[in-house]
């Protein structure tokens, strides 16, 4: 019977092993590992009794699916799938596990509005360029993870494996650079987005 939805997957082995390995039968899925991209069609993933991919497809494969679409719409299902794990190589996002498109949707949308996202950096990140480049890396990715934790030093010192004081001492700094634009809600997002950018940018010249 037809499924009411499907999520399309792509699959690519993971680079420790060799020769490309024969992938586990998944019962209920629709699949091909023959083909130069390997494939699968979920039928309702969201339904009661969906069907499990196989641990060992896991471990051995990067699997990324797509969201859950009406069938007629499958083909979409499929690019963002594909876009997931072109990230996931990249290093942009964790390929651990079996990679959901919908955990990922700002550096999906990132990855699509990269010259937009370049102008406007210059712009909001512009208090940035006052400081060396060593130490504008560093607070960089501290008000990323800032951003990322509500401004919980504690939660963004386990991010960045450093002494929350540290973080503190960076926070300060950062403060006296963007003053309240830190208390702005919108600016705040802009940097958001505009710091992950950074991140997909350089996974993509890796």
């Amino acid at each position: 019977p037809l499924p009411a939805t499907v999520a399309a997957a792509v699959a690519r082995q993971r680079r420790e092993h060799g020769a490309r390995t024969p992938a586990p039968a998944a019962d209920g899925l629709l699949c091909d590992f023959g083909a130069p991209e390997p494939c699968l069609l979920i039928p309702d993933p969201d339904g009661p009794g969906r069907p499990r991919l196989p641990d060992a497809l896991l471990r051995d494969w990067a699997v990324a699916v797509g969201p859950a679409v009406p069938l007629a719409r499958a083909a979409d299902s499929l690019r963002w799938a594909r876009e997931t794990l072109t990230l996931a190589a990249r290093g942009v996002i964790p390929d651990g596990g079996l990679i959901r498109s919908a955990e990922h949707v700002p550096a999906l949308v990132i990855a699509r509005a990269g010259e937009l996202i370049d102008d406007a950096a210059a712009t909001r990140l512009a208090p940035l360029s006052a400081v060396p480049p060593a130490r504008r890396e560093r607070l960089a990715e501290t008000l990323l993870a800032l951003l990322e934790h509500n401004f919980n030093a504690a939660d963004a010192s386990r991010r960045l494996r450093v002494h929350p004081q540290t973080v503190r001492y960076r926070l300060r700094h950062l403060q006296d650079l963007f003053g309240d634009d830190l208390r702005d809600p919108r600016r705040c997002l802009e940097m958001e987005l505009i710091l992950h950018a950074r991140l997909v940018n350089r996974g993509a010249a890796r």
